[in-house]
């Protein structure tokens, strides 16, 4: 579990992007506007991002 939270600490650390700055990114973007689709990303991972 504990490996799962510190990949990603250095995805961020690596990116300098976090979770939330992807995802508003697709809120604003590929999923005009729309907050329906985060439920689909972080239940079961659709664009790979969780």
């Amino acid at each position: 579990q504990e490996a799962g939270f510190l990949n990603n600490i250095a995805e961020i650390v690596g990116t300098g992007v976090t979770l939330a700055e992807k995802l508003l990114r697709l809120y604003e973007g590929t999923w005009n506007k729309s907050v329906d689709p985060v439920f689909q990303e972080l239940l079961f991972g659709a664009t790979g991002l969780v």
